[in-house]
């Protein structure tokens, strides 16, 4: 085969094994209201969803101090075409990671046509990355500073959770996005053939209406994040990832106790049965199923 000719089979094959096909991930975020009679001026939706990921498996009591809550997308991965070069001057050619850590509008609705804004932000993020050994998780040393102090410590604009469990070529890592954080990276000593970081643990701050102006009931919406170069989750030039967007699916569960606003004067209620006819007693009302509270 000529020269050519192979170089160039060469090359589909590397961009075979580099090139994913366009997927999409989803993830529910739920979230409920229900009175407190003890403390009626309380007005926080309480987090329903399960938590999972880094704060569930590895630092639940650091997570609980930080007051994050985290969750996983272990469909998600990161690898590299054509390894991590040492000592490059790009960011951007590296380990590199950007998230939506800025505030943005969720608009929810309710059965009835009734719309609330939510507000969420990305407050953190890592997960597990293997690569290549050699060289393994050396490559990230540094004259008299030791690897470990690359992933223990986050780069700013990041914030560290001191949290790092590795091997020889593996390590579980996750840092905190400040509002507005821009990206934050790493570079190696030593030249890394191969990356990859499989699952992306993801801590979230979420900003709900206020539940005693809502409706009872479930109010609906998502938002879809963008995943890759420039986008939502930007990984840099040479972390591609398996998946192009991720929808969050918020479900906000309004549970109202009885609640009757009588006019000024008023001192009175009347249980009346649907459609009308003569009022009954609660026995009667309960027989009947439903009814209406009339002010007097």
């Amino acid at each position: 085969m000529p020269i050519r000719k192979k170089l160039s089979v060469a090359l589909m094959l590397a961009a075979s094994v580099f090139s994913w096909p366009a997927q999409a991930a989803d993830q529910e975020i739920r979230a409920t209201f229900v009175p407190d009679p003890s403390n009626p001026m309380v007005n926080q939706f309480e987090n329903k969803t399960p938590q999972a990921g880094v704060c569930a498996l590895w630092m639940a009591a650091r997570c609980k101090q930080l007051g994050i809550f985290s969750l996983r997308l272990p469909q998600l991965a990161f690898v590299t075409g054509r390894g991590i070069e040492a000592n490059h001057e790009d960011p951007r050619q590296g380990f590199m990671l950007t998230v939506p850590s800025s505030w943005r509008d969720v608009e929810v609705v309710h059965g009835s046509g009734d719309t609330e804004i939510v507000q969420m932000r990305i407050a953190g993020v890592g997960g597990s990355w293997n690569m290549s050994h050699p060289p393994g998780v050396s490559a990230w040393a540094r004259p008299g500073v030791p690897w470990q102090s690359a992933w223990h410590s986050a780069p700013a604009p990041c914030a560290s959770t001191n949290f790092l469990a590795a091997g020889a070529a593996y390590a579980q890592f996750f840092w905190l996005t400040p509002e507005g954080a821009g990206a934050c990276a790493r570079t190696p000593s030593v030249t890394i053939p191969y990356f990859r970081w499989s699952g992306l643990d993801y801590a979230y701050e979420l900003r709900t209406p206020n539940p005693l102006t809502m409706q009872a009931g479930e109010y609906r919406g998502a938002l879809s994040y963008a995943i890759g170069r420039g986008m939502d989750f930007d990984m840099g030039d040479e972390l591609s990832p398996n998946i192009d967007t991720v929808t969050l699916n918020f479900v906000l569960s309004v549970v109202h106790a009885l609640k009757v606003d009588i006019p000024a004067g008023g001192n009175r209620i009347e249980l009346v049965p649907q459609g009308g006819g003569r009022t009954g007693s609660i026995m009667d009302v309960r027989r009947r199923g439903c009814f209406a509270i009339k002010p007097l």
